[in-house]
């Protein structure tokens, strides 16, 4: 009788305990929650040639500027929909998936999936007479703006009459690194 009255008082005291009419969440708590394709998700990354670590582009202004590239006005993360094919390079949006908020994660980004393969196409010797603007003071390293189709090319070597030109974006055939923290999930599509 006795272990059935102690039992009776641990069920109601044990019973005192449980919130009635509480569901848990169906939602993850945002730490919680994995990037998927069509989140919107904001970024800080710090992008880098993959073979020797020049650092090309970040958000984060002390890298930027530790790094030598030119201030800009503003510095914040960026901000894009995974998958939607609006981020260059592509590969950074593949990079970003199965991320959680504030999560840090050193990406690389083959060639083709960064600013594509080198392409030997896009070089070529084209007279100085075919410039726009005559070429007279045509020198290597100089950047000929939309002068070849819409597209800008690096002059590479120059002789009496001619040039060699490279229409080659400066980092195609190149591996990329990216250092990632996620930011946000500003728009989850679950």
């Amino acid at each position: 009788m006795k272990k059935l009255f102690l039992l009776a008082v641990a069920f109601v005291l044990l019973a005192g305990c449980v919130q009635t009419g509480v569901q848990p969440s169906a939602t993850p708590s945002p730490a919680m929650r994995k990037v998927a394709l069509n989140d919107t998700v904001r970024i800080d990354y710090t992008a880098k040639r993959a073979s020797d670590g020049f650092v090309f582009e970040s958000t984060i202004r002390e890298v930027a500027l530790k790094a030598g590239l030119r201030e800009r006005e503003v510095y914040e993360p960026l901000k894009f929909t995974v998958g939607a094919g609006k981020v260059i390079p592509v590969g950074l949006e593949g990079a970003v998936l199965g991320m959680s908020q504030g999560e840090f994660k050193i990406a690389t980004v083959p060639a083709a999936e960064g600013f594509g393969v080198h392409n030997d196409s896009l070089v070529f010797v084209a007279n100085k007479s075919d410039l726009v603007y005559g070429g007279e003071s045509l020198h290597a390293g100089q950047w000929l703006l939309e002068q070849f189709g819409g597209a800008n090319c690096m002059v590479l070597n120059v002789s009496n009459s001619t040039f060699t030109a490279d229409c080659n974006h400066p980092l195609a055939g190149e591996a990329l690194e990216f250092e990632i923290t996620l930011v946000e999930i500003a728009n989850a599509s679950r």
